[in-house]
This record gives structure tokens, C-alpha cells and sequence, in this order.
């Protein structure tokens, strides 16, 4: 196909860079996978199900924490960042939370009112 409108053509060239563009910038940040959390030899696994990211505990050496259970909830790609909602098994309630993928590490910023905790988990192999 042969477009005479140049402008068509940077059109259609800009869609294509943006699109191929912000899927592998969700490819390369994604924060698929299985984390240690550092607490207890606790592991949750976060994944996409039915276009939802969420994160559940798949093991612990921790007795009170129930395996299967949903502990990252609500995960979105916004502004090169995932944004989302934490539960705090001690505070038995949800905080926002922006996540970090970098390598093998993953960068949580827990906040609660205007406090804020910084974690670090790092991928299991």
C-alpha cells in the first residue's frame, strides 16, 4: 500500500511508535513473578488474572499468614509507576502503595496518612 499524504504517513509511524512503545515499556516493568519479601521467608507471587494484577502469599515460615491469600490488590501502570493497595496483616487493613521493578528487585512505597515506609523484595528464581 502506497500513501501519497504525508502526513497520513507520520500518522500512522507515530501510532505504531506508541503503541510497540508503551507495550514494551509494560514488558520491561512488569512485576510478574515470585517475591521474597525478606519477613518470615514469606513469598507472594504477583500476576494477571482476567486483566487484574494482583499479588497473594503462595509461602511463609510465618503461621498467621494464609497462603492463597490476595495481599496486593488493584495494580496499575500509571505515570511509569504501579499503583495499588497493600494489606497490613498487623493493621488488618489496606494502604496505598506504588511498586518499582528494578532487576531483580522490587520497590515498595507504602503509604499511610502522611507517613510513608519504603520495602524491598527480591525475586525468587
Amino acid at each position: 500500500m502506497y500513501l501519497k499524504n504525508k502526513n497520513m504517513k507520520r500518522f500512522i509511524l507515530i501510532g505504531f511508535t506508541v503503541l510497540f512503545g508503551t507495550l514494551w515499556i509494560n514488558a520491561q516493568s512488569s512485576p510478574e513473578g515470585k517475591w521474597n519479601t525478606g519477613q518470615h521467608n514469606t513469598i507472594v507471587e504477583i500476576s494477571e488474572l482476567d486483566g487484574e494484577w494482583k499479588g497473594k502469599f503462595v509461602s511463609s515460615d510465618n503461621d498467621r499468614v494464609e497462603i492463597g491469600k490476595i495481599m496486593l490488590k488493584d495494580l496499575k501502570f500509571e505515570d511509569g509507576t504501579w499503583k495499588g493497595k497493600i494489606y497490613s496483616m498487623r493493621r488488618e487493613s489496606w494502604f496505598p502503595a506504588e511498586l518499582k521493578p528494578e532487576g531483580n528487585e522490587l520497590n515498595l512505597e507504602v503509604f499511610a496518612g502522611k507517613r510513608s515506609r519504603q520495602v524491598t523484595w527480591t525475586q525468587k528464581s
